[in-house]
């Protein structure tokens, strides 16, 4: 099996803020090959830190199953995006912030 051609990731990688929210961008890593986390994976191998990773079948080991991981601080960032969105407000709903705190 020939070795992917990692020409547009390299590419990505190059942008200043990918993958946080400096840049306008929410960075979603698909991880829906078994084995997908192993430190030679396209995560592993250039050190990518996803907003967020989607894992299937590594945690489903063939059974349909989904699952979610999501940087430090996303979901409490996303809280406050959807709060907006649907006009949710409390008097202590503070307003969406810019940014969100990453590791």
């Amino acid at each position: 099996m020939e070795d992917m051609n990692f020409e547009l990731v390299q590419a990505l990688l190059k942008i200043p803020g990918l993958g946080n929210s400096y840049c306008g961008v929410i960075f979603i890593l698909d991880k829906v090959m078994s084995a997908c986390l192993q430190p030679n994976s396209l995560q592993g191998r250039y050190a990518l830190e996803p907003d967020i990773t989607t894992l299937s079948k590594y945690i489903g080991g063939g059974v349909v199953v989904g699952g979610l991981v999501a940087a430090s601080g996303f979901f409490q960032y996303m809280i406050h995006v959807w709060r907006e969105a649907f006009r949710i407000r409390t008097p202590s709903t503070p307003l969406i912030p810019k940014t969100y705190p990453r590791r």
